[in-house]
């Protein structure tokens, strides 16, 4: 009998407690004499995107987002092919190429890049404070395209190391144009060219494929 009752009011103790604790607002544990409040229960840590990070450059190389870029504004060929005077294979190369050759498309992914670790040099060597995986993919694009020597001179290297990247993206902008016989004109498929690398640098998805130069 006395078992019986201690039972029943142990058991009603038990109810009482959860209903508090509950009406507080609190968590209730058969083991917490002292119950948390859930405002102070910590959350999980999120892990931040590594390729949001700025990082030192010497870290860095050049991302699958920037090289399909570069594929697809440059187009595949297998075969040379003269620009402006010079002979050009696969996606642009033009070290090696000469007439008469001919390569698969495996070969001018690989030379792609080859030919891309020197453009990595080259913004190394300018870049003068931390970027992030996706501006400095960005910036091997724009030298690939460009050349060194033009982002050299650039308003965007100049906001890039005064610290300001959103005027930097800006100015990826201001090269859409190509010279053209006596003048130049703005090219539609350098302003989707820049518009891409421009993404890439905010750290934004591609929106569409873009033309060959």
């Amino acid at each position: 009998m006395k078992t019986r009752t201690f039972s029943t009011l142990a058991a009603a103790g038990l109810l009482c407690a959860v209903a508090v604790s509950f009406a507080n607002g609190v968590p209730y544990h058969k083991n917490q004499m002292s119950p948390i409040a859930l405002a102070d229960v910590p959350t999980p840590a999120v892990k931040p995107d590594p390729s949001l990070i700025p990082r030192d450059v010497a870290s860095l190389e050049v991302n699958e987002a920037a090289i399909e870029l570069i594929m697809t504004n440059e187009g595949l060929e297998l075969e040379p092919y003269k620009f402006n005077g010079a002979w050009y294979i696969g996606y642009g190369h033009g070290r090696t190429a000469k007439p008469g050759m001919q390569i698969t498309p495996e070969d001018a992914l690989t030379l792609l890049r080859e030919d891309l670790r020197a453009f990595e040099d080259d913004v190394r060597r300018l870049v003068k404070v931390p970027l992030t995986e996706n501006q400095f993919s960005a910036l091997v694009s724009f030298v690939y395209n460009c050349g060194e020597g033009t982002f050299a001179r650039s308003s965007i290297l100049r906001h890039i190391n005064n610290g300001d990247m959103d005027k930097a993206a800006d100015a990826l902008m201001l090269y859409t144009k190509a010279q053209i016989g006596e003048e130049k004109r703005e090219l539609r498929s350098l302003v989707k060219r820049r518009q891409g690398e421009r993404r890439i640098f905010l750290g934004q998805p591609q929106l569409d494929k873009t033309l060959r130069t």
